[in-house]
């Protein structure tokens, strides 16, 4: 993300007005799906994140911010940490807090999908991968050990990892803007699928 992610983190950045993180958890909550929302982060976040739970009004729902030095080495490892800590969790989604959802995707999850573990919020560069959407689970020597598919199709997103891809959330933003007229958002939508096909000719992910 260059100078723009030494100074913010990607989940505190605003699309189109809204923070990133913030934007999440209303639809989590919107969705009525889960009644327990816990935010893995380090240290030095933990208050900022406190901090916006109380200006969206949330702060006295059951969402935990748990400090997790795993984020210092991977993904993977916080994800480890977190089963390692919370032994009372069974079954839940990890949503990866630098994703721009279009749309709610937690409206499409039924009772049926608690069952399994379940990633939203990450796409490969492999072509297939780009196809089926989910994350690569990849041994120490780079070998494909799995595939977790994303849980319901149509799920549209947009995994930021730099400046363009922010762009990019901000134009789509805009296509579910209710504050602007239809036919604003059909061109903010036409220039969503021409960015979307620049990145993707200049062999970014999305």
């Amino acid at each position: 993300m260059g100078p723009l992610g030494k100074s913010t983190p990607k989940f505190l950045l605003p699309v189109n007005g809204e923070v990133i993180l913030a934007r999440t958890i209303k639809m989590i909550i919107s969705a009525k799906y889960s009644t327990r929302i816990i935010i893995s982060t380090r240290a030095e976040y933990a208050e900022k994140i406190k901090q916006l739970l109380r200006d969206i009004g949330v702060a006295d729902l059951n969402i935990e911010v748990l400090i997790n030095e795993g984020h210092s080495k991977s993904v993977v490892d916080a994800l480890m940490t977190i089963r390692q800590i919370k032994t009372d969790i069974k079954d839940f989604y990890l949503v990866l807090s630098d994703i721009f959802f279009i749309t709610n995707p937690f409206m499409r999850l039924s009772a049926n999908d608690s069952n399994k573990l379940t990633f939203f919020g990450s796409k490969s560069d492999d072509e297939l991968e780009l196809k089926r959407g989910g994350i690569v689970v990849t041994s120490k020597s780079g070998d494909v050990l799995s595939i977790v598919k994303a849980p319901q199709d149509g799920i549209d997103f947009i995994n930021i990892n730099s400046v363009f891809h922010y762009k990019l959330a901000n134009v789509a933003s805009l296509t579910v803007d209710d504050d602007l007229t239809v036919e604003i958002k059909n061109e903010a939508f036409s220039l969503q699928n021409k960015i979307r096909t620049h990145l993707l000719d200049h062999g970014y992910q999305i």
